[in-house]
């Protein structure tokens, strides 16, 4: 069993089971918990092929000014692609729209249970958490991000 860090060191999402089978997703800064909230995960065992439909997704909360907004559509085909748009803006900057097309996969082993990572050039761009097969919560894990950002995609 995992628990969140309270005195985390770096600003940080981070998912944690507190007791099987709640999920607990955070984002941290060195002072205090800016935004949480827990879900228990229903429906699964979870694999590649049961994220096969497509989401709406977006930002809940832009918690510090280095976070993006962002919101689109997303379709995951159930055989390991996702594709779609998504429009981001950022403070002080123009706002983007993006069209992609990306590999995903989803592990089902006994540590993580329905953690899925989205690729891109082979790096990590994405990692996200199936709670049910209509709700999944991604986080940024691109490298030397420090601000990343907490997105729900549902149904």
């Amino acid at each position: 069993m995992q628990r969140p860090g309270l005195s985390a060191a770096s600003q940080r999402e981070s998912p944690a089971t507190i007791s099987p089978p709640l999920r607990f997703f955070n984002r941290q800064t060195p002072a205090r918990t800016v935004i949480g909230f827990a879900e228990p995960p229903t429906g699964g065992p979870f694999t590649t092929a049961s994220v096969s439909r497509a989401y709406f997704f977006g930002t809940p909360d832009q918690t510090t000014e280095n976070i993006s907004d962002s919101s689109g559509a997303a379709n995951f085909d159930g055989a390991g692609t996702v594709s779609g748009t998504s429009d981001d803006a950022s403070l002080g900057s123009t706002p983007k729209t993006k069209v992609f097309s990306q590999p995903y996969s989803v592990t089902n082993g006994t540590g993580t249970p329905g953690r899925g990572t989205i690729t891109q050039g082979g790096a990590t761009n994405l990692i996200f958490y199936v709670i049910s097969t209509s709700k999944i919560v991604l986080m940024d894990a691109k490298s030397g991000n420090t601000d990343p950002a907490i997105t729900i995609a549902e149904k």
